[in-house]
């Protein structure tokens, strides 16, 4: 167990180095740009998420570090040596100090988390954050899916993505009405479906509305659903509304008065 601890430690250490975090920040920027269509430079301005859903390049990234510290322990600098690390790891799982160093490997590679997502077996949760290796969620607990649409109603609600999805309401080319609303409704989701184990596309909705399946008929998420329903389609009778008012405009507008004599033409 104290070879594992500081094998663990090792591994730590290495996924906490400037270059190791400055190579995956680029990973994440470059994840969220080609999935919301803003610029790495736009992205690199923003937070970065904290916990990131089949992020490419993560894995050979962490090979880098654990090709330099399984030797020492007697495994190869390879995929399989990494594999068999884990496998040798997997006795002693039960022992606190190992499970919260695989913790804290999970949190420095930005893996989704346990608390997140349901699992049939903590133990294979565990082992997937020691290979760098993505973890799939099977659901959502109820209180992180409650959350999930908390987060995103109160971004869908403020009064600048209001503005903004208002603005693309009023676009005339429903093709490019339609992209720039999904372009707007990317930016939210980039933020906050991460942290739930989704990616922003639409392969990560369809999994995240999935997840949902055992809550479906739960009033508190069907009441959430339908407060960000209302959020992303009042602005629509709003633009409708005002587009009728200046339609009716020239019609309502005052006409001359006759002057009761006989037109000249």
């Amino acid at each position: 167990k104290a070879r594992a601890r500081a094998l663990l430690t090792e591994l730590i250490v290495g996924f906490s180095t400037r270059p190791f975090q400055q190579k995956l920040d680029d990973l994440v920027h470059a994840h969220v740009a080609a999935r919301t269509g803003i610029s790495v430079g736009a992205v690199a301005n923003c937070a970065a998420p904290t916990e990131v859903f089949q992020l490419e390049g993560r894995k050979e990234l962490a090979l880098t570090v654990q090709r330099e510290v399984l030797p020492r322990y007697g495994f190869e600098p390879t995929e399989e040596g990494v594999q068999q690390m884990v496998r040798a790891m997997q006795p002693h799982l039960s022992e606190a100090r190992i499970w919260e160093q695989s913790e804290a490997i999970k949190k420095k590679l930005r893996m989704p988390s346990k608390m997140t997502l349901d699992s049939d077996s903590e133990d294979e949760f565990a082992l997937a954050n020691l290979a760098g290796n993505e973890a799939v969620p099977r659901r959502l607990r109820r209180d992180k899916a409650v959350a999930l649409q908390t987060e995103l109603l109160q971004e869908y609600s403020q009064p600048e993505f209001q503005a903004r999805l208002r603005e693309a309401m009023q676009i005339k080319d429903k093709e490019a009405q339609r992209q720039e609303r999904k372009r707007l409704l990317r930016e939210v989701q980039a933020m906050v479906m991460p942290r739930y184990g989704f990616e922003a596309t639409d392969a990560g909705i369809a999994s995240m509305k999935a997840s949902f399946t055992p809550w479906n008929n739960d009033e508190e998420v069907q009441s959430l659903d339908l407060a960000m329903e209302e959020q992303l389609t009042n602005c629509i009778s709003d633009v409708m509304a005002q587009n009728l008012a200046e339609r009716k405009a020239p019609a309502t507008a005052k006409k001359p008065v006759a002057s009761g004599r006989a037109s000249p033409l």
